[in-house]
């Protein structure tokens, strides 16, 4: 009986490789710190800084699941203020399950600012990338294997163990100096194909849409404070895919606090189960120039008790504020997790 049933799993090993080779469409890698990685949602928010800035991200995504799902980015970007540009430059890495299936991102990035008043701007931006997926071909057991007695080796052919393409992005953002911002952004606008077979397998079009609003606290007495309360909301959709995610930041120098909640409840997935995900649970820290937060996202979805939830850290440095006599630039209002 355990023979038998490790051959079942066994086979939807298999059936699993085939949908990724064949019709499913990749899921691209995410974080719950999306302002740590603003570029990867939306290249308009690129120099959305002061001078400079290096970001790096660390996930660890469901650790008691076998293979696991581990996500790493470094990024720097730059606002050049006489050019009222940014540029930025991304690397990023994605580790999902134990088959080994790896994707390394290669980013570059622009962005360009139009003010529309004294205190509203617009902000426009693309990304050029290059993507490499690949996985262990030697980790997987095919049906062929189990046929003939768990041979140690699998007569398939077909397959390639490497996906290369380049990948291409756009975004825009319009935003009041101290209040809100609203943008959204498309990835895979050329529907690359990222395919392991000889079947093609085109990545579809990510549309995100990003919006916020800032509220300064106020103290009994009336007075103001050096407190805000800050709204998000991020929505993601690919083909009949789709996340959002709503939530809350309090900041009060040095400290922030988060609270996220990820899921679309009035939205049953394929099994008519309510379409909820994890509760995110973030605090942060700035020190002069030196910003680090820490998350954990509590699953809520059936999955719950079964993935020991998601660890994330983020650490960004940011460049001294250059000393300049007129400053034509404002950046976009939003939280830097």
């Amino acid at each position: 009986m355990k023979t038998f049933r490790r051959h079942i799993i066994q086979l939807l090993v298999v059936a699993a490789i085939c949908c990724i080779s064949g019709e499913l469409k990749a899921q691209d890698p995410q974080f719950g710190h999306f302002y740590s990685n603003s570029m990867l949602y939306n290249p308009a928010l690129t120099g959305n800084v002061e001078l400079g800035r290096f970001a790096f991200s660390y996930r660890d995504q469901w650790p008691a699941i076998p293979g696991r799902f581990v996500s790493f980015a470094a990024s720097y970007d730059h606002y050049l203020n006489e050019l009222n540009s940014g540029v930025g430059v991304q690397f990023l890495t994605d580790r999902a399950g134990s088959g080994g299936l790896t994707t390394n991102m290669f980013n570059l990035f622009y962005s360009y600012q139009v003010r529309l008043n004294r205190k509203v701007a617009m902000m426009g931006g693309i990304k050029a990338g290059y993507i490499n997926r690949r996985y262990d071909f030697e980790k997987f057991i095919f049906a062929d294997q189990i046929a003939r007695d768990g041979a140690p080796t699998s007569n398939t052919t077909g397959f390639r163990e490497q996906a290369n393409f380049a990948n291409f992005g756009t975004g825009v953002v319009i935003y009041h100096q101290e209040k809100y911002w609203g943008g959204i952004s498309f990835d895979h606008i050329n529907e690359p194909n990222n395919s392991f077979s000889d079947q093609d397998a085109f990545l579809p079009i990510r549309t995100s849409i990003q919006a916020g609003y800032n509220v300064e606290v106020v103290s009994p007495l009336g007075t103001r404070t050096r407190a805000t309360v800050t709204f998000a909301g991020l929505y993601k959709s690919q083909l009949k895919w789709d996340q959002l995610d709503l939530g809350v930041y309090y900041r009060t120098e040095p400290i922030l606090f988060g609270l996220w909640y990820r899921g679309l409840p009035l939205k049953n997935n394929e099994s008519s189960i309510p379409n909820v995900d994890a509760i995110l649970v973030m605090v942060g820290m700035k020190a002069d120039r030196i910003s680090v937060a820490y998350s954990y996202d509590i699953t809520i979805s059936p999955l719950a008790g079964f993935t020991a939830g998601s660890h994330e850290i983020s650490l960004i440095l940011e460049y001294p504020k250059p000393k300049r006599k007129k400053r034509r630039f404002f950046r976009v209002p939003c939280p830097k997790f």
